[in-house]
């Protein structure tokens, strides 16, 4: 009975999704979901191995990823698809554990590198107000809790109209290292290089250090099968999605990493700011003074509002997967809710802001109290924390698309 009763409120739940995603919809927003900048300075800061791992993890982990991902996205065309494919192969029990952590994860990562990471920008390319962002705990806080609120904010929106906030999103992160890749040119043609490839065979340090890192970074291809039952047409366009943003991701992962590691000497690579640091170092060295400060601004907005994309676009899809596994009983059925006017599980919405900000309130506090406020130090901790729970989500992930298969 009480079975039952679920699949009826799932099913008046649904009535309220619109089709809103189309094919270059699904590749952008797969875009926005794989290429984090946030994690181009932590897999760069490891050296020259870092392209040959970048490679390795591609081969070996992307590449059959994404084709189990289009299997079964085709197969199992459903809302929440991630949450469903575990129920059904490792019962309900997984699937709320796959569902809770896949979903908690998001708050955390949004509170933690991606403000981190935008804070970094901010401060770097926007000069230091106040004596620098992030040098004021409260201040820290405030932007912060604007970033995460204004993600929060769009996911609350018409995901047809939202729709374009990753897409826009993709356009400028990829626009923003398209003019990396021709700065980081005419610096080297100019002889200003300071960084080299050199030193990139493999040691087994690097691979302990990298590894988990570009796992993070690659995974993503099942974000928008969350939202299947508000794509036009799912069998034709999930395996389309994958051939597409999967060779634009791995080449927007390594034409960065390449351009950071030529320009920035391997003394200054640090994990939160190596990827901002080689841009500024590469505007101040192509056009210099007012031209520098003039494109450093603007540089400066389109990286943090790739990172603020990168937030929004998980939570659209992570936020989707837990609102179906609560209506199926993974959690309080009110996290389940769908707005009826804006076809978006508003529920579950606020409370991915309500802890994303808690995160960001505890990690900022603690650090300013026992790190003295220094961000390199807080971007090694909250990442770890979002590898952590993040790799937990993705436990029962990867075997139920072996076993689905």
């Amino acid at each position: 009975m009480a079975q039952a009763t679920a699949a009826v409120e799932l099913l008046a739940e649904k009535r309220k999704l619109r089709k809103s995603l189309f094919r270059w919809d699904l590749i952008f927003f797969t875009v926005s979901a794989i290429v984090a900048l946030d994690t181009l300075g932590a897999v760069s800061s490891q050296g020259a191995q870092a392209i040959f791992w970048l490679a390795v993890s591609a081969v070996t982990f992307l590449i059959p990823y994404g084709l189990l991902t289009a299997e079964l996205g085709t197969a199992f065309p459903v809302e929440g698809a991630a949450y469903e494919w575990v129920r059904l192969s490792f019962g309900h029990l997984a699937g709320a554990i796959t569902a809770v952590m896949y979903w908690i994860s998001n708050p955390v990562w949004l509170g933690g590198t991606l403000s981190v990471t935008a804070i970094a920008a901010i401060d770097t390319f926007w000069g230091a107000p106040f004596g620098g962002v992030a040098k004021l705990g409260w201040l820290e806080f405030v932007v912060g809790a604007l970033f995460i609120w204004i993600a929060v904010t769009w996911n609350i929106l018409s995901l047809r109209y939202m729709k374009w906030v990753p897409n826009l999103g993709s356009i400028v992160r990829l626009s923003l290292l398209g003019l990396f890749a021709i700065l980081v040119i005419v610096t080297l043609l100019a002889g200003k290089a300071q960084g080299s490839l050199g030193g990139w065979q493999p040691t087994s340090s690097v691979f302990i250090s990298v590894i988990g890192v570009l796992v993070f970074a690659w995974v993503g291809f099942e974000l928008s099968t969350n939202a299947s039952e508000e794509m036009e047409d799912p069998q034709r366009d999930v395996p389309r999605m994958v051939v597409g943003s999967g060779l634009i991701s791995a080449l927007a992962y390594a034409v960065p990493i390449i351009g950071v590691l030529l320009v920035v000497s391997s003394k200054n690579l640090t994990n939160v700011g190596s990827f901002v640091s080689a841009y500024q170092t590469v505007v101040g060295n192509v056009l210099g003074g007012t031209g520098a400060n003039i494109l450093n601004f603007f540089v400066g907005a389109a990286i943090v509002f790739s990172l603020l994309t990168s937030g929004t676009v998980w939570l659209m899809g992570a936020d989707r997967m837990m609102a179906i596994g609560a209506l199926a009983g993974s959690g309080p059925k009110g996290l389940g809710r769908f707005s009826k006017r804006f076809g978006t599980p508003v529920p579950v919405n606020v409370t991915s802001g309500i802890l994303a900000t808690i995160f960001l309130l505890a990690v900022v506090t603690v650090n300013h109290l026992y790190s003295g406020g220094s961000l390199a130090s807080l971007f090694s901790v909250v990442l770890s924390i979002a590898i952590s729970t993040t790799t937990f989500s993705y436990l029962f992930i990867f075997p139920a698309l072996v076993i689905l298969r």
